[in-house]
């Protein structure tokens, strides 16, 4: 079952279309049980990959790939790591709805463009 409606695909399709440069790949660690919002993220995600060829998406089992999980620092479920030209250390833990839900977005536009929007000041604090 979709997680976007059809109004909010058409307007981040459209974002999407204009401002993502380069392949994303968005990874997706869930499992089949005991994880409240797992089924929903991944089907957001879903939802998010079907409004771009520029957006891969990967899914894993927290369980089953947890050596994959620990080498990208993923310790909890449902996570999603953004990849982008590289790694960047972009990662969502919990269902990003909400206000997370426009940083989502423009964590993958970042991605693909292999720059931030984040000042100099914040980018020296990381």
């Amino acid at each position: 079952m979709p997680v976007l409606k059809e109004r909010e695909k058409k307007l981040i399709s459209e974002k999407l279309s204009r401002e993502l440069e380069k392949d994303v790949r968005l990874v997706v660690f869930t499992q089949d049980f005991e994880c409240e919002y797992c089924a929903t993220n991944r089907e957001l995600m879903e939802d998010l990959a079907s409004l771009s060829d520029k957006i891969k998406l990967e899914v894993f089992d927290f369980e089953k790939d947890y050596e994959k999980a620990q080498r990208w620092g993923i310790d909890k479920i449902p996570a999603t790591a953004v990849f982008g030209v590289r790694e960047y250390g972009i990662r969502f833990f919990g269902l990003p709805m909400g206000y997370e839900f426009p940083t989502l977005i423009d964590a993958i536009i970042d991605a693909s463009r292999g720059t931030t929007k984040a000042s100099t000041c914040n980018k020296r604090k990381n």
